[in-house]
């Protein structure tokens, strides 16, 4: 909420929508929620807790949870929203930088975060959209307290350049 409060301040203008979605929901109404307000933006900051437990299996459970945040629930926000969009617009998808850093017991959330943004590349040429992937550090958040002293960076800090070149990105 802190970045939707800076945006209404520094542009009252702006005609912006936030709203609280369960995009795990597959009954969600999200064209209803958007069919009136034609977005040329779209944030997608869902996610599951994070968990890096250090071990040495791969849990495919874990895995399927990331997966179906990440992946299945954005593609189908996506092409819901694409019905009642102005088309093409802007998608938002951070990512994260152990991508390029793996830590121990990283591997289900990696890879699911890798497939998000292959999934995303796919759905910009699908049904037209542009997307815009950064790969953030850890943030300070519910979702990472599990990981504990190594999660420090400041969530708006960290999101608010990109929202704002993503904003003014000449499309």
């Amino acid at each position: 909420m802190r970045l939707n409060n800076e945006v209404r301040t520094e542009e009252p203008e702006a005609d912006l929508q936030v709203f609280p979605l369960d995009v795990t929901d597959e009954q969600a109404v999200v064209v209803a929620k958007v069919a009136d307000f034609r977005p040329t933006q779209l944030y997608f900051f869902a996610s599951p807790k994070i968990l890096l437990d250090g071990g040495q299996t791969f849990d495919t459970a874990r895995y399927d949870l990331y997966f179906r945040f990440y992946v299945t629930s954005m593609c189908r926000l996506i092409r819901n929203v694409s019905m009642v969009a102005a088309t093409p617009f802007r998608v938002f998808l951070p990512s994260t930088s152990f991508i390029d850093a793996p830590p121990a017991g990283a591997a289900e959330y990696i890879a699911a975060k890798v497939a998000a943004e292959e999934a995303l590349l796919d759905l910009a040429k699908e049904v037209g959209v542009y997307p815009v992937i950064h790969r953030l550090p850890p943030l300070a958040s519910d979702q990472t307290a599990s990981l504990g002293a190594g999660a420090q960076a400041d969530g708006f800090e960290a999101v608010a350049g990109a929202v704002y070149a993503m904003r003014n990105m000449v499309v």
